[in-house]
Formats: C-alpha cells, sequence, structure tokens
C-alpha cells in the first residue's frame, strides 16, 4: 500500500496512484491526479475529507512505498480542485475510496 500524505497532513494509504492526461468535455487535454482503492474505516466521512482537502492541502502531494517509509517516491504538486471522490462499498462491508484532482476547474463552462 502507498502512503499518500496532502500538505496540510492528512494521509491515505492507497494501492494505486496514477497522473493521467487525458481530453475532457472541452476537447482539450487535461492532467489528473488519481488516487485508487484508499482502505477507509467503518467510520469514514467523505464530508470531512472533502473539508479537509482545500486547494491549498492538494498543492502538494507526496507518495511514500508504505507507511514507514520517511522519503516520497514521488511528488505531485499545482492540483487544486477535487474532480471527484467516490466512496465504494465492498461486499464483505468495507469501504474503498477513488479520488480524482485536477489543476484546472473543470466544471466551469467559460
Amino acid at each position: 500500500m502507498f502512503n499518500v500524505k496532502f500538505k496540510d497532513g492528512t494521509t491515505i494509504q492507497a494501492t494505486a496512484v496514477e497522473e493521467i492526461c487525458r481530453q475532457e468535455f472541452d476537447g482539450k487535454l487535461h492532467v489528473g491526479l488519481t488516487i485508487q482503492d484508499a482502505k477507509v474505516s467503518d467510520s469514514f466521512d467523505l464530508n470531512v475529507l472533502k473539508d479537509k482537502l482545500t486547494s491549498d492541502a492538494l498543492s502538494s502531494v507526496q507518495v511514500f512505498s508504505d507507511s514507514n517509509s520517511t522519503t516520497p517516491i514521488n511528488s505531485y504538486s499545482d492540483y487544486i480542485y477535487a474532480s471527484y471522490m467516490i466512496l465504494r462499498l465492498q461486499p464483505d462491508g468495507s469501504k474503498l475510496l477513488d479520488m480524482k484532482f485536477t489543476k484546472e476547474n473543470l466544471d466551469s463552462h467559460s
């Protein structure tokens, strides 16, 4: 499991961290950071995470190889928008969190 740490100190464990460039609805290519299969507790509150992950917290994301590592294996910067956060219920009752962050506000149609 990767240990993903945001600038504000929020830490999440995840099985996949991907930076992807793809065409969005506006026909342009946009870079996004996707964090997948983050294991969260049964009492996890998506609203609390949404409020914590401000544009400042997203501006610096460090990924560590595990929870004991002190040196990041990769760092990402300049993300400011949460494109989505999905909390997936699993058959055993556990929950997994998927998130995507972008450097531009893709909801803006201006």
